[in-house]
């Protein structure tokens, strides 16, 4: 006969969850004692650590936590996509936090609102890896994640396609639309990344609508950047 395997029930779950965050650091509750510390670990370190372990519980306790693609090697860019800035980092960085911050800034205008989104999806896999940015909250770069996700969504970009694709058909679109070349825009549109229909995929570019986490995401990174002094470097 087969056994029957345990599952628990919501209570049961949530004591469980429970004494795994307080399992090695301090619970929830704050308190502290040297039997619920890490051998050799003083108070401020073990609060730390359940600091960070919080973020877990409250994961798995909700119905579901969003899925994020897990992150790739940056696409490689041609220099000075991003104008004057031969860096494409500080020009990803300046161009998206400043174009997606208001919809009225792409509003009418697919070239910038391009150059946005392909700024969310190569920062999303640039911040992480670089040792220049390394001083960029984590949390931010968590953000920037999230951001590229929804932007993906947005658009209409598979959220699993490979970050050089992605990349390679956006930089065909922006090459269309800055030489009026229809023809090269809609088949770049048609790519396989893309999962709209082409003209659908144009009005949403024309007409980009915000986009929270990325306005956030790549507000943060501006932010971090020009504190570090690495907002100038062209």
């Amino acid at each position: 006969m087969e056994a029957t395997r345990w599952r628990p029930k919501n209570d049961d779950l949530s004591a469980t969850l429970a004494k795994f965050i307080c399992a090695g650091s301090i619970c929830m509750t704050g308190t502290s004692t040297s039997a619920t510390r890490p051998r050799g670990s003083t108070e401020g370190e073990a609060r730390t650590l359940s600091l960070y372990r919080a973020p877990v519980l409250l994961c798995l306790l909700a119905s579901g936590c969003a899925a994020i693609p897990p992150r790739q090697q940056p696409a490689e860019l041609p220099p000075g996509v991003y104008g004057i800035y031969q860096d494409n980092d500080v020009g990803a960085i300046n161009q998206s936090s400043w174009a997606l911050a208001a919809p009225s800034r792409t509003l009418n205008n697919p070239v910038d609102a391009t150059k946005a989104v392909l700024a969310v999806d190569y920062l999303a896999d640039e911040l992480p890896v670089s040792p220049r940015w390394l001083r960029i909250s984590p949390i931010t770069k968590q953000h920037m994640a999230e951001a590229r996700s929804d932007t993906r969504r947005v658009v209409g970009i598979a959220p699993n396609a490979p970050s050089q694709l992605v990349a390679d058909a956006l930089l065909l679109t922006i090459a269309g639309l800055q030489t009026g070349d229809r023809a090269t825009v809609m088949n770049a549109l048609a790519l396989p990344v893309f999962v709209l229909p082409p003209e659908q995929t144009l009005q949403v570019l024309t007409n980009l609508p915000y986009i929270p986490s990325a306005n956030i995401a790549t507000s943060e990174a501006a932010i971090q950047a020009l504190s570090q002094g690495d907002m100038h470097r062209n």
